[in-house]
């Protein structure tokens, strides 16, 4: 099967019909409209983990944010004191 570009859409196989996007695209596609109704705030720091994630799919996506936010929690000592 041969793979060919479609422009603005990714790699498309052929006989496939529509090209297969990723879950990153998806992801942004899905923010997008969420933005339009309720604005962008809550989108911002997403959209960069989204870009910046080397997951292949939702479920290693969610599993690298899950183990992100433990992290997080771990390492927060709690605010200084003054």
């Amino acid at each position: 099967m041969a793979i060919t570009k479609i422009k603005g859409v990714g790699a498309a196989v052929k006989g496939f019909g529509k090209a297969v996007k990723s879950f990153q695209d998806k992801r942004i596609a899905a923010m997008n409209r969420k933005i339009k109704t309720t604005g962008a705030q809550p989108y911002i720091e997403e959209y960069g983990n989204v870009i910046s994630s080397k997951a292949k799919n939702k479920k290693q996506y969610k599993a690298e944010q899950k183990a992100k936010k433990e992290e997080a929690a771990k390492n927060y000592k709690g605010l200084p004191k003054p």
